[in-house]
């Protein structure tokens, strides 16, 4: 049985560690101070705006180019407001000189977004993750009108037309009476396979998105983007409501595929795979409305449209047949029925 001392111990050291917070710089560009230094330069600058006790200012992380910085405070918990979240950071730019060239501008929409002085803004070059982050980190702290909101996603192949999708993304947040700060498909490296869509914008609750890839499959970006027009036809007619859909081109298999950003909770479809398999695409397309009305009026199967997508292969040396993928709606977009295609007249 534990003593009261011990009780009463226990309860001090959860009180004291619940008192304990940590502000964070990551990617912070080297300069002509050290990594330690730094951190202790940015604890005094921390007190002298917010009068909170530096307890602890560390130097996290040195990288090539750039410091992790931790402070841990003690006091109130300090209500921050940043256009960056996490472990990691959601860099838009090309180089640092890009961002310090635009950091004003930055500067002045955060200040007029959110009626916030910052405390803290600088460029950083995040370098903890496989790619190199480039980006604007702006920090302050209080009760904004607005906040910066934060959208990302990785693509593990890249987008044929990238400026469409920026585009569809820009639209879609202004529709919602947003204000944007950047959007931007990221190039990956030349060594990676993947790129990142990146969307930032000002407003009191975050959109989220969900991205649905690899939903149809065809043997060339032609084809794909032939099919993308039809599809998001057919989804529009159903109210279904897509905030960017596009092609992306997989490189390993040589192959396009279709992806989609939607609103999580947005109304979806499954697709049922019909067991016809037609060696061209114009085969395909050719018996496309005889296998929908089949779905409609044998199967009675509620289906609103179909979609010639070739087959999903294993390996490379396995031919892929083209197959009439038949949509039918579903509840929500989160639901497992959503999620998985329904294999039919098989």
């Amino acid at each position: 049985m534990k003593s009261i001392f011990a009780v009463l111990l226990l309860n001090w050291l959860v009180v004291q560690g619940a008192m304990a917070f940590t502000y964070s710089a990551l990617g912070y560009p080297r300069g002509e101070t050290g990594c330690v230094e730094s951190a202790i330069l940015l604890g005094h600058k921390l007190s002298a705006a917010t009068g909170v006790k530096i307890d602890r200012a560390t130097c996290e992380r040195e990288h090539d180019q750039s410091f992790d910085l931790q402070l841990q405070y003690s006091g109130n918990q300090l209500p921050l407001v940043s256009t960056e979240s996490g472990s990691s950071y959601a860099g838009t730019y090309a180089s640092l000189s890009d961002c310090q060239a635009d950091l004003g501008n930055q500067v002045a929409q955060f200040e007029s977004r959110t009626k916030l002085r910052p405390f803290h803004s600088y460029c950083y070059l995040d370098e903890s993750g496989i790619q190199k982050s480039i980006g604007a980190k702006i920090d302050a702290f209080g009760s904004p009108v607005e906040k910066p909101q934060v959208f990302q996603s990785y693509l593990f192949s890249p987008a044929t037309n990238p400026r469409l999708v920026e585009e569809d993304i820009t639209r879609a947040i202004k529709e919602r009476g947003l204000e944007v700060s950047v959007v931007k498909v990221m190039p990956a490296p030349d060594s990676l396979g993947f790129s990142r869509i990146v969307a930032k914008y000002y407003g009191s609750e975050a959109l989220i998105f969900s991205l649905k890839k690899d939903e149809f499959l065809f043997g060339s970006k032609q084809a794909c983007e032939q099919q993308l027009t039809a599809i998001k036809s057919m989804l529009a007619a159903q109210g279904i409501s897509v905030s960017s859909g596009f092609c992306t081109w997989k490189g390993f298999d040589q192959r396009a595929a279709i992806n989609f950003l939607a609103k999580w909770d947005a109304p979806w479809y499954r697709f049922h795979v019909a067991g016809d398999r037609f060696r061209t695409l114009e085969a395909c397309l050719a018996n496309q409305d005889r296998i929908l009305n089949y779905f409609k009026n044998t199967l009675k199967e509620p289906a609103f449209g179909a979609v010639c997508g070739q087959e999903r292969k294993f390996t490379s040396s396995l031919r892929s047949d083209y197959r009439v993928e038949v949509l039918v709606p579903c509840a929500k977009f989160s639901s497992e029925e959503c999620r998985r295609p329904i294999f039919g007249m098989e």
